[in-house]
């Protein structure tokens, strides 16, 4: 009787979770409301908003069949179920997402909101929680505000990196004031070319900007030095010039006679916020190669005349042009700190202050602020949130990010005080390598608007101006991205952000008026700090100093408690690697100090953070420690943008479990409003090809909707005219050049990306916001490659970068890119309803695929870059994964890189193009062991020996250990997708975007017999649960409300069940089919318990 009482017990748990499953759970209920993909946002600018909800249901087969929203203009309103801005009725939809469609929004108004859903059988939820967004200012008029900073930061006088021994122009805040340079030949003589010589030394780097070099102009040559009948010989006035790069500038034409040479400007470069000029390290006449230069003068319109700038170097013979030196005004005179580079020094930090006085309680009051730069801004004594490296990073020149702050509660009636303090970010910092900076400008500047509606009825606004007053005097002596900070708490302004300030001594604000910079309201989750590591080990170098290893690299910086004498000098540098001796290696970090400085004012414990920097780390060297470090000494914080993490993976092979968290911490690193390319590095830069390969592993270990999407509008502020997308988004040093532009691989994902954030979410506004931009790109490709070869115009040809052994060919990668472009321009077109583009694209897919089959493709299913060639695998890769290949060649090709791979001892030769692409590949293909050879080796190159080394995060290349290279880098994070999509079996369904029609299709082998996920799609929970022993396989699979499922297990066609019962028999399971020892069904929503034999 036991042993019956045994075998029956789990069928009857099994029974009664099924039964309990769809017949005494909950029904369905909506769990969450975003709005514009995030919840409760401040300040959104968008005026149809995009609402949404996720819903759950414990019942198979629930499903939303209509909702009904309700917006009101108080939450009173809102909880007596009134919809006085919108009430949407009851909408017959399964949609779980719908575009606002009310009253017009109006600028600073908070609108709360809540939906409700009816089931399957028409039964109606109850209401979603309460939710609320509030608007920006959706006028550029509605800001009152202008830019300020500190006036010794804003004095030309002051700016770094201002070329010498060269002509400059004087300044004007308007862009279009014509300037002109005249060359007098002294007779008439023939001229065939002309030298406009870029103010910039002969060895400068090509990363650094020309000085003022001219944006439009035009060449005239005349007879008489009036210009009369004037000649134009070249014309650049309808189009802005690219910015040259080199010492030299020379422009050729047909020979022309003429004895006076006009340079005539009619577009200037900003040098500055709303500064504008002219510089140039010469102007020649050319002929025949030659110069001429006797009896030649020069005369200009206007002129800096000093030792430094004068019309005189127009005509100089030799360039002698450096740059000025770092300004005295900005150098910091402390002691302790003169081991730095004086370079490292110049980021001076301004505070800037206001008080003001209020007559009434306050009702309501928003801060609308932003920053050329970072800021930190603080009401009456406290910062206004707990968000860092605001307003975040855009193309400064394009669009500027503002931050919404309800601040009701921060005001009082009588006295105020309001102020902030300024970084210099991506705006101005250091930025890339070569000690480039200044990239957008020289120096922060501040944007802050106080809207405040008081209970007297009165409205107040308090707005950035001249009533504001600045010091560079601070504690933060300075801050910087790349170098770190230092604050002297010596110098401290005790109570600078509270009323009753002494400020006598502050300089009145410098301030600036708008521009035509756009100003945004922020479309992503902002910065936070995230999470707290402790050390894992701390190891003694000498006296006072100490390395701390935290066990894990993380981007972010160290909170320090620390007691010391005054003047005590506490120094904190952060690395990614040791030296034999245990010491931090900085040298992989290619110059950059990564560095913080503290300077105690007293013998106090005190708590130390830094302002506006973040570095990449794993081990943190502290000197100048009086004691012993204890638990408490040093803390690190882990900071990215505050992105919700969306999906849980768990496996029985303890590598694929290291893989992915290896994926998942390397992702969170690179998260700072863009995604960067470096942690650590200088080259804190969104590199679109780094990204590309990561984006559906990123989407499914976080809910990157808004993320992706604010950079998909990055890379469309960046595309170039004629239609290509850069490789670096924001171009930032390399805007208005063909450096880093339209290059394979890179640009691509200017199409790739916004396909995969459409099927992931479900959501067309990315694609009708991007389609023209995808097009003009596509069409770039194919005007310049009409055999439809990509062999034309490949930008920086980076090929497959970094590969490990013999690369992909560049030719035939490229055209595997311009391929699967053409690919996924047609399907945008179709869910776009543009049939005419539909069909136009899906004919440039199929015309290169045939251009690839007949220039690379053999009979025999090799894959080389000509006859005789030798073949490698990433050709193989891209080729079938960007579907170029048919049966059955197809097969063979399979055949041939799963050959490969064993030939190789499961190590791939492959880089940036098509590494991932070919575990995919070969998973996809029927060579899913091959792909798990690769998975699983970890001899050097693989993902394995990335951790086997003690890689926590993934390598800029898989032998990054021997290149000192980058060892936080986002290509091989895109092992992720292969894990979920291979491993745990998730597979999206481009046809049923959202995840409203799913795949699961487990693969069990050697290495793993069981995995657990838990994703959390825009349509709800999915869960997979699987295992496999012996003589049994057996799955859970969770499928929420609206959405259904195609589920593969492994399976003789006998003897499955469902929660314990014949699967004719579970509800909301159907056979579709059994063949080739796998069984194939539809399921409903709900959840699924499935068993079979082996």
């Amino acid at each position: 009787m036991l042993k019956k009482r045994n075998q029956v017990a789990p069928i009857m748990i099994v029974l009664f979770l099924a039964i309990s499953s769809f017949a005494f759970g909950q029904g369905l209920r909506i769990e969450q409301s975003n709005c514009e993909y995030r919840v409760n946002p401040e300040g959104i600018d968008v005026i149809s908003p995009r609402l949404s909800w996720v819903m759950a249901s414990d019942l198979r087969g629930d499903k939303q069949t209509a909702f009904q929203i309700i917006v009101a203009s108080n939450l009173n309103a809102l909880k007596m179920n009134k919809g006085d801005i919108w009430d949407s009725g009851k909408q017959v939809s399964t949609e779980n997402n719908r575009v606002y469609k009310g009253q017009k929004l109006l600028s600073g108004k908070q609108y709360y909101w809540k939906v409700r859903a009816w089931d399957s059988k028409n039964k109606v939820t109850p209401w979603s929680a309460n939710a609320y967004w509030s608007m920006g200012l959706l006028t550029k008029k509605e800001w009152k505000a202008v830019w300020i900073t500190d006036p010794v930061l804003a004095d030309p006088n002051n700016f770094s990196l201002t070329p010498i021994n060269c002509y400059r122009s004087l300044t004007t805040e308007n862009q279009y004031q014509e300037k002109w340079i005249i060359l007098d030949l002294g007779t008439e003589q023939a001229i065939n070319a002309v030298n406009i010589i870029p103010a910039r030394s002969v060895n400068q780097n090509i990363d650094f900007l020309s000085f003022m070099y001219p944006l439009r102009y035009k060449i005239q040559v005349s007879a008489n030095k009036n210009f009369q009948n004037a000649k134009t010989i070249i014309d650049h006035t309808s189009a802005d010039v690219l910015n040259p790069r080199e010492a030299n500038n020379i422009i050729a034409f047909q020979p022309v006679k003429t004895r006076y040479i006009r340079l005539l400007v009619t577009k200037l470069t900003r040098w500055d916020v709303n500064l504008y000029g002219l510089a140039l390290g010469g102007f020649n006449a050319i002929y025949n190669k030659k110069v001429i230069e006797e009896n030649v003068t020069a005369d200009c319109s206007d002129a800096i005349e000093s030792k430094q700038w004068s019309k005189k170097f127009l005509l100089k013979k030799e360039n002698l042009i450096t740059n000025i030196p770092d300004p005295i005004a900005l150098a910091v005179g402390v002691k302790e700190l003169s081991d730095i580079a004086p370079v490292n020094k110049v980021s001076r930090v301004p505070t800037l202050r206001r008080e003001f006085s209020l007559a009434a309680k306050v009702k309501r009051a928003n801060l609308f602020v932003t920053a050329r730069g970072f800021y930190e801004f603080h009401i009456n004594g406290k910062k206004v949130s707990d968000l860092y490296l605001s307003p975040g990073v855009t193309d400064y020149n394009k669009r500027i990010t503002y931050q919404t702050f309800d601040v009701t509660q921060m005001l009082k009636p009588g006295g105020n005080a309001v102020g902030a303090m300024l970084g210099y970010g991506w705006y101005a910092g250091h930025m890339n390598l070569f000690e480039n900076r200044n990239i957008y400008g020289h120096y922060p500047l501040l944007m802050a608007q106080l809207e405040i509606e008081l209970e007297n009825g009165k409205h107040i606004t308090i707005a950035t101006d001249k009533q504001w007053k600045t010091t560079l005097k601070g504690s933060l002596l300075w801050s910087d991205l790349l170098d770190g900070e230092a604050i002297d708490q010596r110098l401290a302004l005790t109570g600078w952000d509270k009323t009753n300030f002494d400020d006598k001594d502050w300089s009145i604000a410098e301030a600036k008026q708008l521009d035509d910079t756009k100003l945004v309201g922020q479309r992503n989750q902002p910065v936070k700090e995230i999470r707290e590591l402790k050390p894992v080990a701390v190891k003694k170098i000498s006296k006072g100093v100490y390395v701390f290893d935290f066990g894990q690299e993380i981007a972010g910086w160290c909170r320090l408690v620390v007691a010391g004498k005054k003047d005590t000098h506490i120094r904190v540098r952060h690395a990614e690697i040791l030296k034999k001796n245990g010491d931090i290696d900085m040298s992989n970090l290619w110059g950059i100090p990564q560095q913080e400085d503290y300077i105690l004012n007293d013998d106090k414990t005190q708590t130390l953070t830094p302002h506006f920097t973040y570095h990449g780390f794993r081990y943190v060297q502290v000197s100048g420690l009086e004691n012993e470090p204890d638990p408490n000494t040093i803390t690190a914080i882990s900071m990215h943008n505050n992105v919700p993490e969306a999906g849980e993976f768990e496996s029985s092979n303890p590598l694929y479990n290291k893989l992915m968290e290896t994926a998942i911490w390397t992702q969170r690193n690179l998260m700072f409003d863009m995604p960067n390319g470096c942690a650590a590095r200088s080259e804190r830069l969104g590199w679109t090809g780094d990204l590309r390969p990561c984006v559906q592993s990123l989407i499914y270990n976080m809910d990157a909707a808004a993320f992706l999407e604010k950079y998909a509008q990055d890379m469309r502020d960046d595309q170039t005219p004629d239609g290509r997308f850069t490789d670096i988004a924001p171009q930032f040093h390399l805007e208005n050049t063909n450096i880093c532009v339209g290059s394979p691989g890179w640009a691509d994902a200017g199409v790739s990306m916004p396909w995969q954030v459409y099927v992931n979410y479900g959501d067309k506004r990315i694609l009708e916001e991007h389609y023209p931009a995808a097009q003009r790109w596509v069409d770039f490709l194919s005007s310049k490659n009409p055999n439809f070869l990509w062999e034309n115009n490949r930008g920086m040809d980076w090929g497959d970068w970094l590969s490990t052994g013999p690369a992909t060919p560049r030719v035939l990668g490229s055209t595997a890119f311009f391929a699967h472009d053409a690919d996924q321009l047609s399907k945008m077109a179709g869910v776009l309803g543009k049939k005419a583009d539909e069909l136009k694209y899906r004919q440039l897919f199929n015309q290169i695929k045939k251009a690839f089959m007949s220039s690379f493709v053999n009979q025999d299913g090799s894959i080389t870059e000509a006859p005789g060639k030798a073949d490698v695998q990433g050709s193989y890769a891209l080729a079938l994964y960007f579907d170029l290949l048919d049966e059955p060649i197809r097969s063979k090709a399979a055949n041939r890189l799963a050959q490969m791979i064993g030939e190789s001892k499961g190590h791939l030769t492959t880089g940036f193009w098509s590494s991932i692409e070919t575990l995919l590949a070969l998973s996809e293909n029927k060579q899913h062991q091959s792909a798990v050879q690769v998975a699983n080796t970890e001899t050097q190159p693989s993902w394995g020996y990335m951790l086997k080394a003690g890689g926590t995060t993934y390598w800029e290349s898989f032998d990054a250990d021997r290149r000192n290279l980058s060892l936080n880098h986002w290509t091989y994070s895109s092992i992720g997708e292969w894990l979920w999509r291979y491993i745990a079996g998730l597979n999206v369904d481009e046809n049923n975007p959202g995840y409203k029609h799913f795949t699961v299709k487990p693969h069990a082998t050697s290495t793993n017999d069981s995995c657990k996920v838990a994703y959390q799609s825009i349509n709800g929970a999915i869960k997979i649960n699987w295992k496999r022993s012996v003589d049994k396989f057996t799955i859970e699979v969770t499928v929420p409300p609206g959405s259904t499922a195609t589920v593969y297990i492994p399976s003789k066609g006998s003897n499955i069940t469902e929660s314990g019962l014949p699967i004719s028999q579970s509800k909301g399971l159907k056979l579709v089919k059994q063949e080739n020892n796998e069984a194939i069904m539809n399921i409903q929503s709900g959840t699924y318990y499935i068993s079979t034999a082996l």
